[in-house]
């Protein structure tokens, strides 16, 4: 006879076994191109013991098979589910998620969620399952890769007269922010990392510290007008061979000039100088024409990944 699986609070798993699931889900995200810091796994599984992040454990037979996380800021939570089960992972996947959603606070208005472990197919399936419960939606993200030859460098960047390339140091955090805000703004992007200026800020901050993934200033760029920050890249490391553009923005007011281009191939002369062989970046399907101006600049798609997006019904 199958036996469901038992759904325990992380509060109550074991501290190694937190540490175990934490490091599996860490160690695939790198490969996807989401890197987090090597400590992420052991500093998670602490906010999973004290209830600072919600957690609920899947078993089966006592043995760990899938994790549930998520980190509340105000009205919103962000979530991770990572499936390690070898059978009946869809179905276990939707139940556990939708039991996490159950035992939320009933302040949160909104949960984001992404996976590890599931195949493309899988997801796919766990999105149509998931939309069957009212206030579900599927956003579907692209990871995007151009592999870096010293034979056939990126080209010369050249940006509009009257616009300058300045070190990514030159630009204080409160002008990352802002103009990060208004370049996203009313954007198929809109809201899919952060939802307030403090919650856009905290990203920010993350992404410079380090916290995901070493930040390489050096393939990390600024553009500006005068005295006007009009755009900036940031960049992290995914690997000793692989970076990630983990941040691109443009000042609306300035599109349409060549510049995000112009960032991207300084970003990509930068890393390959700096001896890393690809560049890895995450876009909204949706977005037509980030996905474009990518595809100009040689990034192909590599890999497909889901956000299973929840609003509380009213």
């Amino acid at each position: 006879m199958l036996v469901e699986p038992l759904l325990r609070p992380a509060r109550e798993v074991p501290a190694f076994t937190l540490v175990e699931l934490t490091a599996h889900m860490r160690r695939l995200l790198a490969e996807r191109g989401e890197p987090l810091a090597p400590a992420w796994p052991e500093i998670a599984a602490e906010r999973l013991r004290t209830g600072e992040l919600d957690g609920w454990v899947a078993e089966e037979a006592g043995r760990p098979v899938a994790l549930v996380l998520f980190s509340r800021r105000e009205h919103r939570a962000y979530g991770h589910l990572h499936v390690e089960a070898k059978e009946a992972r869809v179905p276990l996947s939707r139940r556990l998620t939708l039991h996490a959603l159950h035992h939320m606070d009933p302040a949160i208005l909104r949960a984001d969620l992404g996976t590890t472990g599931l195949s493309e197919v899988e997801d796919r399936e766990l999105g149509g399952a998931l939309t069957q419960t009212p206030g579900f939606e599927v956003v579907e993200r692209h990871g995007l890769l151009r592999t870096l030859q010293l034979d056939e460098p990126p080209r010369t960047p050249e940006l509009p007269p009257g616009y300058e390339f300045l070190p990514i140091s030159a630009a204080p955090l409160d002008a990352l922010d802002a103009l990060d805000r208004r370049a996203f703004r009313g954007g198929a992007d809109e809201s899919l990392v952060a939802d307030s200026p403090e919650g856009n800020r905290r990203v920010l901050e993350r992404i410079l510290s380090g916290e995901l993934g070493r930040f390489l200033p050096e393939a990390s760029a600024a553009v500006a007008r005068g005295e006007e920050l009009v755009a900036f890249l940031l960049t992290t490391e995914e690997s000793a061979r692989a970076g990630v553009f983990a941040d691109l923005a443009v000042d609306p007011a300035h599109r349409r000039r060549g510049i995000a281009g112009a960032l991207l191939q300084q970003g990509l002369r930068a890393l390959l100088a700096l001896g890393y062989g690809s560049a890895r970046l995450w876009v909204t399907a949706s977005n037509t024409p980030a996905r474009e101006l990518y595809r100009r600049v040689g990034f192909e798609r590599e890999r497909t990944a889901f956000i299973f997006r929840w609003r509380k019904p009213r």
